[in-house]
């Protein structure tokens, strides 16, 4: 709502400014009026960096608690992988992208793709060899660059990011969801109602 009302909120806090300034006054009240005009010139400047903002949702949950599916419901369409097997081993970042292409940024590649089945394919590929490591299961984070089909302007600077749970093995998930959680405007937390409240997602949460 605050979206779809932001230019018309630009728009009446610049005539207030506009009209106080061709105001007359006392020069005794010059100085409340210089104050009035920049205390709306500060409430523009914030309309027009809240316009600009990234707002970013990091959806958090223990293994295969629903995280990707919960993740695919925010985006529209099924970017992640969902899999009973796989469980995420990285941090899968969703951005809107402005060009409307769909981008795999990974590994220091921009990979391009024509479909989202390509896209997911390649991204359960990578986590099944992730998962055959010996060594553990991390890799690199991904950002994928989706296309904004339905021209949803009010939500292009929405990022979602679907993060690995704390109790996946080879890696320092801990310190992963901390990042996320001091770098997002917005945590959900994902349980899994047949499961109840186990005692892992209690400590986590």
């Amino acid at each position: 709502k605050y979206r779809n009302e932001l230019e018309k909120l630009k728009n009446e806090v610049s005539d207030s400014i506009n009209e106080i300034s061709l105001v007359d006054v006392d020069y005794r009240l010059l100085e409340d009026k210089d104050g009035i005009i920049q205390l709306l010139e500060n409430i523009r400047k914030n309309l027009i960096d809240s316009s600009d903002r990234e707002l970013t949702i990091s959806v958090m949950a223990t293994k295969k608690a629903g995280k990707s599916v919960v993740v695919n419901s925010f985006l529209g369409e099924e970017y992640a992988p969902t899999s009973l097997e796989l469980p995420t081993p990285n941090s899968c970042i969703y951005k809107r992208n402005k060009d409307n292409s769909l981008v795999l940024n990974y590994d220091d590649n921009e990979i391009k793709y024509d479909t989202t089945q390509d896209l997911r394919r390649f991204i359960l590929d990578e986590f099944t060899r992730a998962q055959k490591k010996v060594k553990g299961c991390n890799i690199n984070d991904m950002e994928i660059l989706y296309p904004n089909k339905n021209n949803l302007a009010n939500f292009s600077n929405y990022t979602i990011v679907d993060t690995p749970g704390p109790d996946f093995a080879g890696a320092d998930h801990k310190e992963i969801a901390k990042k996320w959680i001091e770098k997002s405007d917005v945590v959900l937390f994902v349980v899994d109602y047949g499961k109840h409240l186990t005692d892992t997602e209690e400590k986590y949460l």
